[in-house]
């Protein structure tokens, strides 16, 4: 799993460059005690996870999600590469690495970052599924919309007004837009 450390620090620096008030917590920059990672699933708003191979092999990573999982959460999935193959890894992962005893079981753990996939629209890929980073400015801009638009519609206010967040929209600077 420490090959996606640095690239989830990347994105979460992003992230905060363009929504600076986002309080984002990542365990290896401010976990003091081990025994307090579900105390701090269990304040979080939205969870979230930079898949890369090795993710549920992580004990620590299993522990957070389980957490996530059976609080209910919503996760927000993010990950490198090409679209089918990491998919199809994360879900093998998950399927032969999350049966521990505590685990809520691999097939509510998929369901719960695959969501319902039947229809590929573009308002079931801003609603659930794994997100694909894309590099380049245009892309990963592109790819924290997003990411934004997940985390800010599982937000108590957007939640309570949903038109809010659909009718303005999120504009990420630099993000490729279709001209007409």
């Amino acid at each position: 799993w420490r090959t996606g450390q640095a690239q989830t620090h990347a994105i979460v620096r992003k992230m905060q460059l363009f929504m600076p008030g986002l309080k984002i917590w990542l365990d290896i920059d401010e976990l003091t005690d081990i025994s307090s990672l579900e105390d701090v699933v269990s304040d979080a708003a939205v969870f979230g996870i930079y898949y890369s191979s090795g993710y549920f092999r992580s004990k620590n990573c299993r522990k957070e999600l389980y957490s996530a999982v059976k609080l209910n959460k919503p996760i927000v999935v993010m990950y490198k590469g090409d679209s089918k193959s990491v998919t199809e890894e994360m879900i093998e992962e998950c399927i032969i690495n999350c049966n521990d005893y505590d685990s809520p079981g691999s097939l509510l753990i998929l369901e719960r970052i695959f969501g319902n996939r039947q229809n590929e629209l573009m308002t079931s890929i801003l609603e659930q599924g794994p997100i694909q980073w894309l590099n380049g400015a245009g892309f990963s801009a592109a790819s924290l919309a997003i990411i934004y638009h997940r985390i800010l519609s599982n937000l108590p206010f957007y939640k309570c007004n949903p038109s809010e967040l659909k009718s303005k929209g999120i504009i990420v600077p630099g993000e490729l837009k279709i001209v007409l």
